[in-house]
């Protein structure tokens, strides 16, 4: 007896089915990120009891009885570049796009509010290359 061209098709897109699902199980269990190895472990172990030994070290109860706890970076100050020169830069540059667009006035002028309402000062001629880092500005409007 023959079987009928439905039942073939159907028997067909079944096994494609199964065999897809199958990939994706072994794609699932044997991903790298699901394969923990010792040195993982050990390293989450170690971080998570240094994290609990700061918090005891740390934790202070406040008069109001609130609890309070330092966050665990490391506190020591290390020294930044200046990127002075990379600041000067962008700065040109988004200077020279305010003049293209036409937006120069209007970007100026959220400064000078600025200036008024005390949020930024005008610093002069000051410059410390031990202490100062710069941050590159975007223009925001």
């Amino acid at each position: 007896m023959r079987k009928s061209r439905y039942y073939e098709k159907r028997r067909l897109v079944f096994d494609v089915l199964q065999s897809n699902t199958f990939f994706v199980f072994v794609e699932r269990k044997y991903h790298p990120a699901n394969f923990v190895t010792q040195e993982r472990k050990e390293l989450g172990k170690n971080l998570e009891k240094a994290a609990e030994e700061h918090f005891q070290q740390k934790c202070e109860k406040w008069i109001d009885g609130r609890y309070v706890v330092s966050l665990p970076w490391d506190t020591r100050p290390s020294s930044l570049p200046t990127c002075r020169n990379l600041a000067e830069i962008v700065e040109k540059i988004v200077a020279n796009s305010l003049k293209k667009t036409g937006n120069q006035e209007a970007y100026e002028g959220v400064f000078s509010e600025w200036l008024q309402e005390g949020v930024i000062e005008e610093v002069k001629n000051y410059f410390n290359y031990k202490s100062d880092h710069y941050l590159p500005h975007r223009a925001v409007l």
